[in-house]
């Protein structure tokens, strides 16, 4: 197997992304319909929800006011995950789960295990 650097990964990729621009919008979805690919990236689960709401549980009982400045944008990354193509409603829903679940596991550590 041969060893890939990040650098390949991120040049293939452009290099996709540059040949993909000469296409008007309404043709690279018709050809992306037809080879029955959607983008390639969606992950399960989503790990934008996942870290993003681990961190606003924490900032919720630790420091409410910074909750509340990031509870809006939060939501507006949830739903452009969607919109953009980058994660199914499904991942985001994992991503919701795994959060809760980590929030729980971490809350019930004893003070002295954590870091």
């Amino acid at each position: 197997m041969s060893q890939t650097t990040n650098y390949e990964i991120q040049r293939d990729l452009w290099t996709v992304y540059e040949q993909a621009k000469q296409y008007k919008p309404e043709e690279f979805s018709e050809l992306t319909k037809k080879s029955g690919i959607r983008n390639g990236v969606a992950a399960f689960p989503s790990l934008h929800v996942a870290v993003s709401c681990v961190l606003l549980f924490f900032m919720f009982r630790y420091v409410r006011p910074v909750f509340w400045m990031c509870f809006f944008p939060f939501w507006v990354m949830v739903l452009a995950t969607i919109y953009f193509g980058w994660h199914y409603v499904v991942d985001d829903i994992a991503g919701f789960v795994l959060a809760i679940w980590v929030f729980f596991l971490v809350d019930r550590l004893p003070d002295d295990k954590i870091l």
